[in-house]
């Protein structure tokens, strides 16, 4: 097995890290090729653990990832939370992509090909939380995963800036929304939007 980064294990039981490392060969090749990775490959497992880190978040909440694209941060979370996750991506080419990821590190994570809205208005389920990843601004990626997270539920928004708080009156719908930086080491850390949806 590939050399584990200390800072990667401590984010994931024993188990799991056979799956992870395999989860990286696939975002090093059939995910970069279909232009689904934008980062360089040196960077692949750094941002494996940055998904990981909203696991301190979430802390065991079922989660749909939303525009999980190359399956960033919603295949890391499946992998350590099996059966709690669901991916929605309405591209074809990320769908395909997630579904073969799915099938190779045998999960157990529903992927739905579909728009976030279009998804919300056909599920009557609810996630616990949401979680989404330079989805969109803050305000339209809200009011994109809202719908898809039940009542005072969570919803987790990434990117590769600073998060700055917004003003919690620009968001309807949401109770509080706090900035908080997960960190794994001193060079692995993930700012997050954490907003919590009125119950």
């Amino acid at each position: 097995m590939k050399r584990v980064p200390p800072w990667l294990s401590s984010l994931a039981p024993a188990e799991a890290l056979p799956s992870l490392l395999r989860f990286a060969e696939l975002l090093t090749g059939p995910a970069r090729r279909l232009g689904l990775v934008g980062f360089p490959e040196s960077q692949i497992l750094e941002q494996i653990a940055r998904a990981l880190l909203l696991n301190n978040v979430l802390e065991g909440r079922t989660f749909v990832d939303v525009g999980s694209g190359g399956g960033l941060p919603g295949l890391p979370l499946a992998i350590v939370n099996p059966g709690k996750g669901t991916l929605v991506e309405p591209r074809s080419k990320a769908v395909g992509f997630l579904e073969k990821a799915v099938r190779d590190l045998r999960l157990d994570v529903r992927v739905i090909r579909s728009r976030a809205q279009e998804w919300a208005d056909v599920e009557p389920e609810r996630a616990e939380s949401a979680v989404a990843r330079a989805l969109a601004a803050p305000r339209r990626a809200s009011q994109l995963c809202s719908p898809l997270v039940v009542p005072g539920g969570l919803i987790v928004l990434t990117s590769g800036e600073e998060a700055a708080k917004p003003n919690l009156d620009d968001f309807p719908g949401i109770a509080s929304i706090e900035v908080e930086k997960l960190r794994a080491s001193i060079d692995i850390s993930q700012s997050a939007l954490i907003m919590r949806k009125h119950g």
